[in-house]
């Protein structure tokens, strides 16, 4: 995660922006505006315990938290991405890039090729997808999100024109 910060412009606080996610296939990431916490001034700690020791609980121990700019981009642009690569788990093809759901508090989601696509023969009204490794059943109509290059230019289109994000190219500072 690179975190580069700007001068405020009058502003009392500090203002950094954080690198958080990027799309498949594209060397472009969009960052979110973030400022410093309130809770430790920064520091990343505030009172110590025998469990975590002093690593603040606002901020987790980093020293900023996502500003209300970057939280209304944040949220402005995950809905651009639901609409956007959102489909029904019935209409994924073959060959598509599809972002599929890890275990349970042990992975991350992540974009994998789909092998397989059918109906699930033993749970009537469910859909089965496969791919190298790792799969999903859902009831039909289950919405997941399918990549597109068209889309993803898309979103980052929209991703530039709102105030508390940013885009650029990853790696940037």
């Amino acid at each position: 995660m690179t975190t580069t910060t700007t001068q405020p412009e009058a502003a009392a606080v500090d203002t950094t922006t954080t690198t958080t996610e990027a799309t498949p296939r594209t060397a472009v990431v969009i960052t979110y505006e973030q400022q410093t916490c309130g809770r430790c001034g920064g520091c990343g700690s505030y009172s110590y315990n025998q469990i975590t020791g002093s690593r603040c609980f606002k901020c987790h121990g980093a020293g900023t938290v996502e500003s209300r700019k970057g939280a209304k981009a944040r949220a402005a642009v995950a809905a651009k991405r639901d609409e956007l690569y959102g489909r029904a788990i019935e209409d994924v093809k073959v060959g598509d890039q599809a972002k599929l759901p890890g275990a349970k508090f042990m992975s991350a989601d992540r974009w994998a090729i789909v092998t397989e696509s059918h109906a699930d023969e033993l749970n009537a009204g469910h859909w089965s997808l496969r791919c190298k490794h790792s799969g999903l059943g859902a009831q039909r109509g289950h919405r997941i999100h399918v990549f597109t290059p068209a889309a993803a230019a898309a979103i980052l289109e929209f991703a530039a024109t709102l105030k508390g994000c940013t885009v650029g190219p990853k790696g940037a500072k």
